[in-house]
């Protein structure tokens, strides 16, 4: 549970600031580079959601250990606090599954119906005639091709499962021109935009409450559109162009559904009616673009690796120590010493069925910036727990609210650690 939490909120915090970050890295690559680029921006929302792996730390020192009772005082001011928060988290996370489950199952149901229609209209095959045009155009021969009087234009379908969507009743200047429109659904195929969108569909259900999700969602549907018409303008000879505006232009077709692409948008039309317009592209070469994102995704990566499970970031002047270069006489590592001790709450179910055990904790020893006479704890870990499942969480809760004295060295510099602490929680006797 403490690891979902602290995944939430570290994901969070970093789509806050790298949503913006990644519209105005793609808007800059849409006007100096090409769309197909301003797209691959996008991936910078990566390291928000992966487990990155946290800078190591490997200087460990041992306090002593700390026995509970249900009867123990809850220490110096934030024993009753955090208790409360150990009560309130499992409501919250609560909330927030059946929030995620809410719009998973409204997503579903929304793509659900809209296939169910498209079955349901399905009427005849498809003629040797239109096939020799799909397959010139570049439809694979293992790519389903569907015919439905509910769709109006070529449509891309399905996530795992992709299939190609045709109207039952072909007008003759979509005929004319059919294999432009199909040039852009390859494009997505190619592009692998249906299982991108299932990810971010998967994204917008677990961070149901997060508005910038959302945002952002008919963002990356509008550089989805703008990507695969640059590719499919790509592929096809320039006296085409005019045709390929025209159909996009005449075609009413259907707005882009969740899990499939229509190919005529309107949200998106005077977009991209001007980059058809613009044959010369951006002024910067494609692959210049490209290792920007790269760049800037390693670069996020690196900072969200470096950040510590409270948000502080890890800089040059917080070096830790490696425990095997300690120099006994420039480092006191028996100087760390405890200042305010909060004791966890006894869990209550363990305390009915009668269960003891202990929790050995590891974690940062931080300097604190506002007081120069104690630390925080941060990036605080289980190293072992016995029986499991049962104290973690209320020992996890209380140690984050412990302040030690700095680990300093002869010279009065401020130095960060690792520290180590049993709790181990007993039962009264009477």
């Amino acid at each position: 549970m403490s690891m979902l939490t602290d995944w939430l909120l570290q994901s969070v915090i970093h789509l806050s600031w790298l949503i913006p970050l990644a519209w105005l890295l793609s808007r800059l690559l849409r006007h100096y580079c090409n769309a197909r680029t301003a797209y691959a921006a996008w991936l910078l929302l990566l390291p928000a959601v992966l487990p990155l792996p946290q800078w190591p730390s490997t200087f460990t020192v041992s306090l002593p250990a700390v026995t509970v009772s249900p009867g123990s005082a809850a220490g110096p001011a934030g024993g009753e606090s955090a208790a409360a928060v150990g009560m309130l988290l499992p409501g919250l996370l609560l909330i927030w599954a059946i929030g995620a489950l809410f719009m998973a199952a409204f997503l579903l149901w929304r793509q659900g119906r809209f296939e169910l229609a498209l079955r349901r209209g399905r009427e005849g095959g498809v003629s040797p005639e239109l096939m020799t045009i799909l397959r010139d155009a570049g439809v694979p021969g293992w790519l389903p091709v569907r015919r439905s009087r509910h769709c109006e234009g070529p449509m891309l379908l399905g996530v795992l499962y992709p299939r190609l969507y045709l109207p039952s009743r072909i007008s003759p200047e979509l005929r004319a021109h059919l294999h432009l429109a199909v040039a852009h659904e390859m494009a997505h195929l190619r592009h692998g935009d249906s299982l991108w969108n299932g990810v971010l569909l998967l994204s917008r259900a677990l961070f149901w409450f997060h508005p910038l999700v959302h945002l952002v969602w008919f963002r990356i549907r509008r550089d989805q559109e703008l990507a695969a018409d640059e590719s499919a303008l790509a592929r096809i000879p320039n006296r085409d162009r005019v045709h390929y505006a025209r159909l996009l232009c005449a075609s009413s077709g259907l707005e882009p559904h969740q899990l499939g692409f229509g190919w005529m948008s309107r949200g998106s039309l005077r977009e991209r009616i001007m980059m058809i317009a613009d044959s010369k592209g951006g002024r910067l070469p494609w692959p210049f673009g490209l290792s920007i994102v790269f760049a800037t995704v390693f670069l996020s990566g690196m900072v969200i690796a470096g950040t510590d499970s409270d948000g502080s970031l890890a800089s040059d002047s917080e070096e830790l120590v490696v425990l095997s270069e300690v120099d006994p006489e420039k480092d006191h590592p028996s100087s760390l010493q405890p200042i305010v001790m909060v004791a966890p709450a006894y869990p209550r179910n363990a305390v009915i069925q009668g269960i003891e055990g202990y929790v050995v904790l590891e974690a940062t020893v931080r300097p604190d910036i506002e007081d120069v006479q104690s630390s925080q704890l941060v990036d605080i870990q289980v190293v072992e727990a016995e029986p499991q499942g049962v104290f973690e969480e209320a020992a996890r809760e209380a140690f984050s609210q412990w302040r030690v004295s700095p680990l300093r060295s002869t010279d009065g510099e401020r130095r960060p650690g690792r520290v180590r602490q049993t709790m181990h929680f007993r039962l009264d006797e009477d």
